[in-house]
């Protein structure tokens, strides 16, 4: 059972906490985290997210693609701590997001999603540890190749306008390039 910090609509602690899994409380929000970790040739590691019998509320996106790793931010964890623990359970990775700011945040109705990018990062997949309840498979994939699987419905729900601006990053440090 994961207890989860709640938030107030400025991304402020609340001092609450909620169960992952249960319905977040009106006027509250909750914390997610999203890494797209890229190699050298500017593909990105995306995973097949596995049935969770765990986390029902998922259930939308059992056999579905996603970025590289997504996780609920625990209770007392910040952002980058967050980002650093799922991709040590996810991929068995040790990556360090310390002191970092997402390269992108968004809100939804539930909370907020801050996405972190791991650049120049090459590694055999086949020496990486899945969490096998959440991971079933990873790939590394161009921007065509998960732009199709979006266009398929294989991909979880995100806007190819997203997709697009991950793809578009100045390698050296993985900043953003929003002008087109």
């Amino acid at each position: 059972m994961e207890i989860l910090d709640l938030y107030d609509c400025n991304k402020i602690k609340t001092g609450k906490t909620m169960i992952r899994g249960e319905k977040v409380p009106n006027g509250y929000y909750r914390l997610v985290v999203k890494i797209a970790i890229f190699n050298s040739r500017n593909e990105m590691l995306i995973q097949r997210i596995n049935k969770s019998p765990s986390y029902p509320s998922i259930f939308k996106w059992f056999d579905k693609w996603d970025i590289s790793v997504s996780g609920s931010a625990t209770t007392g964890d910040n952002s980058w701590q967050a980002a650093q623990r799922e991709v040590k359970e996810e991929l068995g990775l040790i990556i360090s997001f310390e002191n970092q700011v997402p390269k992108m945040s968004f809100t939804w109705s539930d909370g907020f999603i801050d996405i972190y990018i791991k650049e120049n990062f090459d590694v055999d997949l086949k020496t990486l540890t899945l969490q096998p309840e959440e991971v079933a498979e990873v790939k590394w994939a161009s921007k065509e190749q998960v732009l199709n699987l979006i266009s398929k419905k294989e991909f979880v729900a995100w806007k190819p306008e997203i997709i697009e601006l991950l793809f578009k990053r100045d390698s050296k440090d993985g900043t953003l390039n929003i002008k087109k």
